[in-house]
């Protein structure tokens, strides 16, 4: 190396030293005691609990406050009311209604820094209650002077100043080719470009700008607990209920299946072979209303040739008998008193009879047999087609009806002991429909080592149809101890155990998991797990669930 350019590099290499700043500490490494980064804060927020509301108040940094008042067991949105409030002992200050169920207040206290004491009055609508709190405001941060990018910020700017000096120094000796100062330049560029303090994998500016400000969302502490701001618990409607304990039957979910009540349904068949024929209007079809003894469909008699001609063998010779014993019966008539009553009274018999027998054989001959409906209802099966020939040996079914607002369950239990003590139950379809169960009896003959158990479905059935699965929550005698919650309530918690949220504050929610059973369709019994009156999540807990 030229003595020239090494002796300028030697003199530049304590500057260097001296102005390059410490290097920023990385995974691994410890570089002194770092100040802490600050926080992200939100607005100042006051949170206070009443005996008949809560209250949430935010500044909203223009002077204003922005009142949310809910009720304090449900968690409503409370309006219509009148709401006032004091800070720091100062004089009342009503608040005004807003159209969206907010209330906004005049407060320029709020701009001030500390902790202020604010004291609210809430009246109307059935409520009288007082709330107090403490609303901190801190300082406003000062920002701090980006500059221009070469003002001193302990970065790269003293290493491209040293970088610059010796590459100076070198080409002015003469000492670097073309290509040697061109990609030196370059990389003095690049340097100078560099954002201060950007490491490998770290990139500051789509940090700042993905980082939300705290209380704007919702989010999940590391706890798991939730804090969910007012604005956002309005849009999902969560609601609460105060869980209650007290006494409630015993239950038992069985596996059951709806069957139709024989009170209810029924076969259409016929009772001679023959051809279907559609009625006036035509075949019914499933899922069509029809009235008990309506006519669903006609059987013509189907008879061969040579059954035909004994037939009509026989009827005509019915039919001279027949006009024989008419003239016997009107001669006799008219020797009454001459003849004996006894033989006129014969020849009356002998004719009826014959009259009896030609209506007897003539069906078979063309005249229709009707198929009609059993019972009220709606037709479930039809087995019948215009044109097809029937067999009265087949038993075929031609016509099934059935009415769909009384249904039967049939469900099955494995302990005696359990359908001994059954008095109720409910019954939860697949699409989440509930039915209350009247208990009928027990089957006295095990199924596959199941004994059957009947209950009547009471009121409606809605989209419930004869052999829909269903599970039979059943009552049995016997009473427990547990709180009474909606099924919503429960949710199911990252490690698949059921959990409730409990709101503890008027942002704050905290996970509770419980031991629980369910009591019917619509409710579970909780029976551990969270103390009486908990402000349970009852709407909304399984959006909140899914906060993270």
């Amino acid at each position: 190396m030229p003595t020239l350019l090494r002796r300028a590099l030697c003199a530049l290499l304590p500057a260097f030293l001296l102005l390059a700043p410490p290097a920023p500490a990385h995974e691994g490494h410890d570089h002194g005691e770092q100040a802490p980064a600050p926080a992200v804060s939100g607005a100042p927020t006051l949170q206070a609990l009443g005996s008949e509301v809560q209250l949430v108040a935010v500044a909203d940094g223009a002077g204003h406050l922005v009142l949310y008042v809910d009720r304090l067991a449900t968690n409503e949105p409370v309006t219509g009311v009148s709401v006032s409030v004091s800070a720091d002992g100062g004089p009342e200050v009503a608040a005004a209604a807003r159209p969206d169920g907010t209330y906004l207040l005049e407060a320029p206290w709020s701009e001030v820094p500390g902790t202020h004491l604010v004291v609210a009055t809430v009246t109307g609508e059935g409520l009288a209650d007082l709330l107090d709190g403490s609303l901190v405001v801190g300082a406003d941060a000062v920002a701090a002077d980006g500059g221009d990018g070469w003002a001193w910020d302990g970065g790269l700017l003293p290493l491209g100043l040293a970088f610059a000096v010796g590459l100076a120094v070198a080409v002015a000796a003469g000492r670097l080719g073309r290509r040697a100062t061109a990609a030196a330049v370059v990389a003095l560029l690049a340097l100078g470009s560099a954002p201060a303090d950007a490491h490998e994998g770290h990139d500051h500016g789509a940090e700042a700008a993905a980082a939300p400000p705290s209380g704007s969302a919702p989010r999940r502490l590391p706890d798991g607990s939730l804090v969910v701001p007012k604005a956002t618990q309005r849009l999902l409607e969560v609601r609460t209920q105060v869980a209650a304990e007290g006494k409630i039957a015993r239950t038992a979910t069985l596996a059951g299946r709806t069957v139709a009540d024989p009170d209810a349904s029924g076969r259409a068949m016929a009772s001679q072979s023959g051809r279907v024929e559609p009625p006036e209007g035509g075949m019914p079809r499933v899922g069509q209303r029809v009235e008990a003894g309506q006519v669903l469909a006609w059987v013509v008699p189907a008879v061969d040739t040579v059954e035909r001609g004994d037939v009509q063998e026989r009827i005509a010779d019915v039919e001279k008998q027949l006009e024989i014993a008419r003239r016997l019966v009107a001669r006799l008539s008219k020797l009454q008193g001459v003849v004996a009553q006894r033989e006129i009274d014969d020849a009356r018999a002998e004719l009826a009879g014959l009259q009896r027998q030609r209506e007897a054989l003539q069906p078979t001959l063309g005249r229709k047999e009707a198929v009609r409906a059993p019972v009220s209802g709606t037709i479930a099966r039809v087995g019948a087609i215009p044109g097809q020939m029937i067999d009265d040996r087949d038993e075929a079914v031609l016509f099934e009806v059935v009415d769909p607002t009384r249904l039967l369950v049939e469900a099955v239990a494995f302990d005696p002991a359990l359908a001994e003590g059954v008095a109720g139950g409910t019954l939860v379809a697949g699409g989440g429909q509930s039915a209350k169960l009247s208990f009928l009896g027990s089957g006295p003959e095990r199924r596959e080592s199941a004994i059957p158990l009947v209950f009547r479905v009471e009121g409606t059935t809605g989209a419930l149809g004869v052999g829909t699965a269903v599970r039979v929550h059943a009552t049995l005698d016997g009473i427990v101890a547990g709180m009474v919650l909606p099924r919503d309530a429960v949710v199911r918690g990252p490690d698949g155990l059921p959990l409730v949220w409990e709101q503890v504050m008027p942002l704050s929610f905290v996970p509770r998991p419980v031991r629980m059973r369910p009591l019917d369709g619509d409710s579970v019994v909780v029976e551990g797990g969270i103390e009486p009156g908990a402000r349970v999540v009852v709407r909304g807990a399984a959006l909140l669930n899914q906060v993270r």
